[in-house]
């Protein structure tokens, strides 16, 4: 819980008439309900790029941040039902130490290492964030995020599928990429 004070001076009545000074107000406040702001969906980084997930949030206290490696031959099952997938043998680990700024009342800064930390060496990975389990344990922000040099592009039309793949770090495509 957080206490403000509130000072009320200098009223005065409809015919100018100033009224009598009221003494300080206490207004006690638990803050905002935990929240956050982050990217989700199907992110795909560059291999240079930093592979971190920037995010705001507001009382993250209860808030915890789940992630889960994508192990070859479970891409697609991570791909399709991330949420699913990161609930079922994810790693938890509490969101408030990567947001040191943000307090109940006030909104703040945080970055999530999705590779590159101890455990976390995967190229694939399904990570979610939870802004209060113990309320909304289904409320999660969920991204499939890969770390690669590739690009796969699809566009679907009556004959079928059209597929090519690409290299993100100059855009040349790729001859003979075998798409399984």
């Amino acid at each position: 819980d957080q206490v403000y004070e509130l000072r009320v001076a200098g009223l005065r009545t409809e015919d100018g008439e100033p009224l009598r000074a009221l003494p300080p107000l206490a207004v006690r406040s638990s803050g905002h309900a935990p929240e956050i702001r982050v990217a989700s969906g199907s992110l795909t980084f560059e291999q240079d790029a930093s592979p971190s997930f920037p995010f705001a949030t507001i009382n993250p206290g209860p808030s915890d941040v789940i992630y889960r490696a994508v192990e070859p031959g479970d891409e697609l099952r991570a791909l399709v039902s991330p949420t699913p997938f990161v609930r079922n043998g994810g790693v938890t680990e509490p969101l408030a130490p990567l947001a040191s700024s943000a307090r109940p009342n006030r909104w703040g800064p945080g970055s999530y290492a999705w590779r590159g930390a101890e455990g976390r060496d995967s190229s694939m990975a399904v990570v979610a964030f939870r802004p209060d389990p113990s309320q909304l344990p289904n409320a999660l922000q969920t991204a499939f995020a890969q770390s690669t040099d590739l690009g796969v592009t699809v566009r679907a039309n009556r004959e079928g599928l059209i597929v090519w793949v690409t290299k993100l770090s100059d855009g040349t495509s790729v001859e003979g990429a075998r798409i399984t």
